[in-house]
């Protein structure tokens, strides 16, 4: 049910576009719209806000030149986790927020790392009862 609603606003949201097509449904604008919230509609209707991530922190000049010249609204700000080692995203935070940075925040979780996926995870029925 949910979904049916779901894909029902985001295709009633693409079509509000002038450019928009019924086979790229706007997915931003369905969550506005079905949220209620008057400031992530207005928000989703401003946008796109393009972005960017990068494995290792580029330096503090190197942000502020990203912000200012090249139009990006957001980073992604890597965690220290098992297949992300590197810290040097860490304390960075505030920093590119006060230089006007949106933050996505970006956690690299466990990875297989060349071993094989196990035949019985690329079965179809048991990866249709996981996505439903």
């Amino acid at each position: 049910m949910y979904r049916r609603r779901f894909a029902n606003a985001a295709l009633g949201s693409a079509r509000k576009g002038a450019t928009a097509s019924r086979s790229v449904p706007d997915v931003p604008g369905a969550v506005a719209e079905l949220s209620g919230s008057a400031l992530l509609e207005e928000v989703t209707d401003r946008g796109p806000y393009p972005g960017f991530d990068t494995n290792l922190y580029p330096g503090d000049d190197a942000m502020r030149a990203w912000r200012d010249h090249a139009g990006y609204h957001w980073v992604g700000y890597y965690l220290l986790a098992p297949c992300h080692k590197d810290g040097s995203w860490q304390g960075k935070r505030d920093m590119l927020e006060s230089m006007g940075w949106g933050v996505a925040v970006v956690y690299v979780g466990q990875q297989t790392w060349g071993r094989p996926i196990p035949a019985r995870a690329c079965h179809p029925r048991r990866r249709a009862r996981r996505i439903s």
